[in-house]
């Protein structure tokens, strides 16, 4: 705890209104930073319930932190609004991710398929003739590209199985 907090904490119960008044608004202050520990909140309790003036001097800060936001000066400075609780802002992300990583596992496996001259599907066989006159059964899911010249047939099984004939 800093000290004005160690003194808030340790005040003894004579002290006058004015002194406890402050060390309302230092509690309330440091309860409400965000940084205040366990250990701190029960110190806050253990000091409210030291005497009648404990417990009033507390309220009325409290009261007072609770207009802060209503004063002139407050209402001339609107506060930034705050962002969107971080528990739903990841879900858009997470879908997002989801469907990239679901569209792009289909791609990798239909990318034969799209590139290639010939394919066939699952549970689907194709029978070919080709250029040359050889001829080719494109077994299920398969792929087949073509890439001839003047001195070369080339044939590319991209993916799955084929059955050459001369």
């Amino acid at each position: 705890m800093n000290d004005s907090f160690q003194r808030a904490a340790d005040t003894p119960m004579t002290e006058d209104s004015e002194n406890l008044d402050d060390a309302a608004i230092d509690w309330l202050v440091l309860l409400h930073s965000g940084q205040a520990t366990a250990a701190q909140r029960m110190a806050f309790q253990q000091w409210r319930q030291r005497s009648p003036a404990h417990t009033r001097a507390a309220d009325e800060a409290q009261r007072l932190w609770g207009d802060l936001g209503q004063t002139q000066a407050a209402q001339q400075h609107p506060q930034a609004a705050r962002p969107a609780a971080r528990s739903h802002r990841w879900w858009p992300a997470l879908a997002a991710s989801l469907l990239l990583a679901l569209g792009s596992a289909i791609g990798w496996q239909q990318w034969p398929a799209w590139t290639s001259d010939y394919h066939t599907g699952v549970g689907q066989q194709q029978h070919l003739t080709l250029a040359d006159g050889s001829r080719v059964i494109l077994n299920s899911a398969s792929a087949l590209s073509l890439a001839y010249s003047a001195d070369e047939r080339r044939v590319i099984l991209e993916q799955g199985e084929a059955l050459f004939e001369p």
